[in-house]
């Protein structure tokens, strides 16, 4: 093996955090996702048991399904003075959740705005 990405042994899979917390994959899986129908007590017992070994999400695992929680910011550029405002206001509320945000400049251009999103 040659350590790419498919190669990592320390990559802890659901299935074993499910057996940790005592629950299904379908409720590690809830709590990941923040679904309903999972009790306070449940989310808590799962995260604990995400946190202890280290579980990591799998990214591409996520895109399958549609969902990267990524949020796209297009300005138009990058010299408005507004912008770092509005970057640090949209990091800041993002922190609380599982969202990341995506910067990229469309600079009036339909066709590299679309590319970006």
């Amino acid at each position: 093996m040659d350590g790419g990405p498919t190669d990592r042994p320390d990559r802890v899979k659901i299935k074993p955090v499910a057996a940790d917390a005592g629950v299904s994959v379908a409720v590690v899986s809830k709590v990941l996702r923040n679904a309903y129908g999972v009790s306070e007590a449940i989310r808590l017992n799962v995260t604990e048991s995400i946190d202890r070994p280290g579980y990591r999400t799998n990214v591409d695992a996520r895109r399958m399904r549609g969902r990267t929680f990524n949020i796209g910011v297009l300005p138009v550029e990058l010299r408005n003075p507004f912008l770092p405002e509005l970057i640090d206001g949209v990091n800041r509320v993002l922190r609380q959740s599982h969202y990341k945000a995506m910067i990229g400049v469309c600079q009036k251009q339909r066709t590299l705005e679309a590319s970006l999103v």
